[in-house]
């Protein structure tokens, strides 16, 4: 699951109380989109921290 973190809100989330990994964290708090599992990123939406990025899907050309 992709998820970016809201700015405004997670300035005040305690690391100890999420799923998530350090780093991930600290892309979240910087506004990046970040590729988590399903349970660590459901957890962050239901706390309003994140949302879920909807992945670009790459079509491919046709020759002819």
């Amino acid at each position: 699951m992709k998820i970016k973190g809201m700015v405004q809100k997670l300035h005040r989330l305690n690391p100890n109380g999420v799923l998530c990994d350090a780093g991930a964290l600290d892309k979240l708090k910087e506004g990046q989109a970040v590729s988590v599992s399903d349970k660590e990123g459901q957890q962050l939406i239901d706390m309003g921290l994140a949302k879920q990025v909807k992945e670009k899907k790459i079509k491919e050309a046709k020759n002819g």
